[in-house]
Parts: structure tokens; sequence; C-alpha cells
């Protein structure tokens, strides 16, 4: 459920690509702007470093063609610290912008980002996991298979996934060791070349 209006001028909120289309079509519904409009710019990356936050400093540049203010939605699996200190200048001092932001681990932003944005919560739908904690080995590899064969699967979806695993195994009193198989994955997840079907693969033998 999306609040009936955004005043503020940023906004972060937890999710991907998903919650960022569910997002463009609310405010295409409620009318908030026309999803052909020229100050209407959404994006999708699955790292935001220094190059993808100099493109969205430099668009929220631009003075808006039809509407009172641009509006920016970007969802990102992961951001770097330096393309946050990249924008925060343009986050704390928008020209003519609103910006919505989607990442999977907000917790994780830098104090003085998050210091300039507000929070969107309940914005991102956890997946099911309890099948996969009840199945065997070899069931959760041929799961894990059918998963990352999805063309729109990527880093992003396999952070959610094991968001979700966390969140489950905590209630369980699991072993140590399962705990730390999915926090090594979240971790190794982000760092480039890093494989989610191998990292994942870790995970359904250690769980």
């Amino acid at each position: 459920m999306w609040p009936t209006s955004f005043e503020h001028h940023a906004y972060i909120g937890t999710g991907g690509r998903a919650e960022a289309e569910r997002l463009r079509e609310h405010l295409i519904e409620e009318k908030v702007i026309e999803a052909q409009s020229p100050d209407f710019f959404v994006d999708h990356v699955e790292s935001c470093g220094v190059t993808e936050a100099r493109a969205l400093r430099d668009r929220a540049l631009l003075h808006p063609l039809q509407n009172d203010k641009n509006i920016f939605i970007m969802s990102a699996g992961t951001m770097s610290a330096d393309a946050q200190n990249t924008l925060l200048k343009t986050f704390e001092e928008p020209a003519s912008s609103q910006f919505f932001l989607f990442v999977l681990q907000p917790d994780r932003l830098l104090p003085t980002f998050r210091s300039r944005v507000q929070m969107l919560e309940g914005t991102c739908s956890a997946p099911d996991v309890s099948g996969f904690l009840s199945a065997s080995k070899t069931q959760r590899l041929d799961q894990i298979k059918e998963m990352v064969g999805d063309d729109a699967f990527g880093s992003s979806q396999a952070l959610v996934f094991l968001n979700a695993l966390e969140t489950a195994l905590a209630k369980k009193s699991p072993a140590p060791s399962a705990m730390r198989a999915v926090y090594d994955a979240k971790r190794y997840l982000t760092q480039t070349g890093a494989s989610a079907k191998i990292l994942l693969e870790h995970v359904a033998l250690l769980v």
C-alpha cells in the first residue's frame, strides 16, 4: 500500500525492479505523471556506482518540460558508498526533482545518505522459502537451477531470496554454520563477478 501522497523530495524503498515498476504504475494510475512524460525517468540497474550516480545527478539538473518537477525512479541491487556520496548534494538540494530509489538493503546505506531521504515501508514482498527449507539438498539444488534459469534473475533477486531465508532461519534457532553461509553469500554477492548460482548452491547444502 503506497502513501496517499509523496510530499518529500526523496524516498528510499526496500525492493528491486518489481517494486519500482509497481510504483511507476501507481504514479501513472493516480495521474501524478503521464507514462510518456519527458519529465519521467525510470531506470533499473544491478549495481549503482559512480557512473550511474553521475548520470542521475546530471539528469536532475534538467528543467522539467511539462510538469512542475522531474520524477526519478531507480532500482539497484546494491549502491556503492562513492555513488551515495556523489548524490548527497543532489538529494539535499533538489532543483525541481523528486526521487524514488529502491535497494534491497537500505540499512547498509550511509547514515549521511539516509538522513536526506524518507523511508517507504513495506514495499518489498518476501518470497516464501518454507518449501526450500523443508526440501532435501537435491531438491534445493533443483529449485535453485530453476530459479536462476529465469532471464530476469540477477543478484538483486538473489539478495531478496537470501534475506527471506535469513529471516526464516532466525525463527528456527539454526546452527551457526547455516546463518554464516547465508551471511557470507549476501556479502560475496555484491562483489564484481560473483555467481549467484554458485553462492545459492553453497547455501542450499549448508542450511
